[in-house]
C-alpha cells in the first residue's frame, strides 16, 4: 500500500510541476503582469541604398530615441548581413520603448559624398513581448549614385 501511495504522490508532484511550466509568466521583472511570450528574437532593420538601389555601408550610423534623447543601445550593423543592413533596435532594447511607441531617428553618412540621410521610425515596446515597428521605411535612399571612388 505504501508503494502505491508514494507512486501517487510522485505522479501528483510531476503533474503539478508540469502545469506550473505551462502557465503564463512575466517576460521579465517589470510590473507588467503575466503573459505568454514566444521565444523568437525580434529585430528592426533598415538598408541604406544609393539612388538606383545599390546597398552601401554608411559612416556614423545612429539610432536615437527622441523621447529619451538616448542612443538605442543595441543598434548598429546587422551581424549576419555584413554592411548591407543596420539594426535600428531589437528585443534587447524592449524596456527602452513605451508601449504606445516612441519616435526613433536613424541617420547615416554616405562615405563617398558625405551626404547625411535620416529617417523616422515609430517603435513600441514596454510591457510587450517583443519590439514592434509601428512605422518606418525598410530602406533609406541617398540622392546620388554610389560609385565607390571619387
Amino acid at each position: 500500500m505504501k508503494k502505491h501511495t508514494y507512486s501517487i504522490l510522485i505522479l501528483l508532484a510531476v503533474l503539478a510541476t508540469g502545469c506550473e511550466l505551462n502557465e503564463p509568466r512575466p517576460s521579465d521583472d517589470r510590473p507588467c503582469g503575466p503573459k505568454t511570450c514566444t521565444e523568437e528574437f525580434a529585430s528592426i532593420t533598415v538598408k541604406f541604398v544609393d539612388k538606383i538601389g545599390n546597398t552601401l555601408a554608411v559612416n556614423d550610423f545612429k539610432s536615437i530615441n527622441s523621447r529619451t534623447g538616448l542612443a538605442v543601445k543595441y543598434a548598429g550593423p546587422y551581424p549576419t548581413s555584413g554592411a548591407a543592413s543596420y539594426t535600428v533596435a531589437n528585443d534587447s532594447d524592449l524596456k527602452e520603448f513605451s508601449e504606445t511607441g516612441d519616435e526613433v531617428v536613424v541617420s547615416g553618412t554616405n562615405p563617398v559624398t558625405g551626404q547625411v540621410k535620416t529617417a523616422s521610425f515609430t517603435i513600441s515596446g514596454g510591457c510587450a513581448c517583443h519590439i514592434h515597428k509601428v512605422s518606418g521605411p525598410t530602406q533609406i535612399a541617398f540622392d546620388e549614385l554610389y560609385v565607390g571612388f571619387r
